[in-house]
């Protein structure tokens, strides 16, 4: 066997074995991530330590069984950023985004790393316009608010729980002496057109809660 034939022996030996070798690591990857859950994870200011379910891990795309699980985003001078979710209650095809709080020291920090504050601008962007769209098609009818009218005015809030409430703010009537029948007739005409509009957008008026100011029947 010639030295030329050798050396292409062991070329070809090599490649057989690299090939193998990738294809056992394929084969491991695919077999540790059946049955999981695919989530892309997203954390600001970037060098931020991350754990789940109390084991550090690295920013990007994670796989994780079904279920509950809590992911902490941690910084020096920032307050920790938990989350604690259900995977069959998320949309796991949306970034997770995990953005620790500055404290004074942490704002001090940001002003010195001017990328880091850039990376939680975007970040907290992007958080917002899933959160919007989340929003949007609960209440389709948060992309018509605030509606005002000559009679009435819609506003909408969250409490601290994320439920959302409405705000009916209506318009005394013009030329009418106020606290007479007529006075107040009026107005329930303009609550009930503004509770009406709100029903023809999808919202169920009797679980949700509703505020009026003036409210012509209290």
């Amino acid at each position: 066997m010639t030295r030329e034939q050798l050396l292409r022996i062991l070329v070809i030996g090599f490649i057989i074995i690299s090939i193998i070798a990738i294809v056992a690591a394929l084969a491991v990857t695919f077999v540790t991530r059946i049955g999981k859950v695919e989530l892309n994870i997203v954390v600001a200011p970037s060098d931020s330590t991350i754990t789940l379910d109390g084991e550090q891990i690295s920013a990007g795309k994670i796989y994780v069984t079904s279920g509950d699980h809590t992911l902490v985003a941690s910084h020096q001078y920032f307050t920790d950023d938990t989350y604690a979710f259900n995977t069959n209650d998320i949309d796991t095809s949306q970034t997770i985004y995990l953005l620790p709080t500055p404290t004074d020291e942490g704002m001090n920090w940001l002003l010195e790393n001017t990328n880091a504050q850039l990376e939680r601008e975007a970040a907290a962007g992007a958080q917002n316009a899933i959160e919007q769209e989340a929003l949007t098609k609960s209440y389709p009818i948060v992309s018509k608010l605030p509606y005002k009218t000559t009679d009435y005015r819609i506003d909408y809030g969250f409490n601290q729980d994320g439920t959302i409430f409405f705000k009916i703010t209506l318009t005394p009537p013009n030329a009418v002496a106020e606290g007479t029948d007529f006075y107040y007739q009026t107005l329930r005409e303009y609550k009930t057109a503004a509770l009406n509009f709100l029903t023809k957008n999808g919202v169920n008026t009797s679980t949700v809660q509703i505020t009026f100011t003036p409210d012509p029947d209290q």
